[in-house]
């Protein structure tokens, strides 16, 4: 597997751990963020100010695919420049400055 492969390899493996990790916290934000404010023992959102725990978290299928198809595509895309600029130099060369 070249570098461009195991590049976008970590980029969508990072992408389906945050996907994941977006779509339990989204479902689980009004038992969340109490816990959160207990266990550090401050309150960092105040109540007064960010009505998490009255507004329902509205999770749409179509917005979480969207999203997805679109932070996968990039997480490829950026593994293509620096596999193209890494391609593009000769091994000899970069070995003569070490």
């Amino acid at each position: 597997m070249g570098s461009q492969g195991r590049g976008t390899l970590i980029g969508w493996l990072g992408a389906f751990l945050g996907i994941a990790l977006g779509i339990a916290v989204s479902l689980n934000i009004d038992t969340l963020a109490p816990r959160l404010e207990q266990l550090f023992g401050f309150q960092f959102m105040p109540a007064d100010l960010y009505y998490l725990t009255t507004l329902p978290s509205d999770l749409q299928a179509a917005d979480v695919a969207a999203t997805s198809v679109i932070v996968l595509v990039l997480a490829a895309l950026a593994t293509f420049y620096p596999a193209l600029r890494a391609a593009g130099v000769q091994p000899a060369e970069v070995l003569r400055y070490e």
